[in-house]
Order: C-alpha cells, then sequence, then structure tokens
C-alpha cells in the first residue's frame, strides 16, 4: 500500500471523518530548534515547510489530510484482510504489516520524514497469523528484526550472518 504517502488524495468520505473545526493541531514551541546542532536545524528548516504551510493558511487543512489517507489505508487493509478470511488461504496465512518512516506534520517546525526524531522514526508493525498471540507490545523493535521472525515462523532454518532477532518471544 502506498497511502498515506503523499499525495494525499484520498475519496472526500474519508476526509468527512475529521471536520476541520474539530482537527488537533500539533503542540510545537517556536523554540524547539535552538538547543539542537546545526545540521538538526537544517533537516527540520531546508525547505522550510511549516513556514510555507502556516502562511498559506493550510496547517489544519495538511493534517485533515494525512489523517484521511491513514483512514483511507486502513480502509483498504480492512477489505484485504476480508477477503483473506473469506478464503480457504487465511488457515496458514502470515500477514505482516509495517511502515517505513513516521511523519512529522510540524512538530519541530517540520514537515515529513528525513529526521531522526521520534515522529519519523516510529512505525506501526502488526504481525498476525497461525501461531501468533493477540495483544499489544510496545517494546521498541527493529525492522531489520523481521527477517528472522519470518524465517522462524516459516519453519526455515536460521540463516548465519543475518542481522536482527527473532520476535517470537514477544509475539507468541
Amino acid at each position: 500500500f502506498y497511502k498515506p504517502h503523499l499525495p494525499w488524495y484520498v475519496p472526500k468520505r474519508f476526509f468527512d471523518l475529521y471536520p476541520l473545526d474539530e482537527v488537533v493541531l500539533p503542540v510545537i514551541l517556536e523554540t524547539d530548534l535552538d538547543d539542537v546542532p546545526d545540521i538538526a536545524r537544517r533537516w527540520a528548516l531546508t525547505p522550510n515547510d511549516h513556514e510555507n504551510v502556516t502562511k498559506a493558511g493550510q496547517w489544519r487543512h495538511a493534517v485533515q489530510g494525512y489523517l484521511a489517507a491513514i483512514s483511507y489505508s486502513d480502509a483498504q487493509i480492512g477489505r484485504l484482510l476480508d477477503a483473506l478470511d473469506a478464503s480457504p488461504a487465511h488457515r496458514d496465512t502470515l500477514v505482516v504489516l509495517w511502515g517505513d518512516n513516521g511523519f512529522h506534520l510540524g512538530e519541530k517546525l517540520h514537515w515529513r520524514k528525513f529526521v531522526l526524531w521520534e515522529e519519523a522514526t516510529l512505525v506501526p508493525l502488526v504481525m498476525s497469523g497461525p501461531g501468533l498471540g493477540a495483544r499489544r507490545v510496545d517494546t521498541p523493535v527493529g525492522l531489520v528484526d523481521l527477517f528472522p521472525t519470518l524465517f522462524e515462523l516459516c519453519g526455515l532454518p536460521h540463516l548465519p550472518d543475518t542481522d536482527g532477532r527473532s520476535l517470537l518471544p514477544l509475539v507468541t
């Protein structure tokens, strides 16, 4: 799935889930970049998306678009999972869903990704299938851990010289 990547073009019904007057903007500190190294300041402000978005009066619209794109993606994933559940393949299919990056919506005066702050580095990771428990895990993991996890779930032998550790102790 490509969304919620830009452009945030999705059907209107997903925008309607987030009326503009109810969209909550991220809290920012105008001095938030005062204590970061010069390179971090340059990453956050080049290009100066936050200034451009706020000058144009589009901050609330942009957050609405991002939320709408996330809801659209969720709906498409739901359609896929419903189809899987209706098929015989559901008994032996592993589903792994993850994102490649988080996204800033004005936090630290930044938009997009391309930085190492929390908003840009946190991603969803959801695993479902035979042998997996149904629970939420708040332990930080790395996406490099997916490879050994999937190998173990599929009953394949561990490959030497690979990075990552199986996540099975967290999800079974």
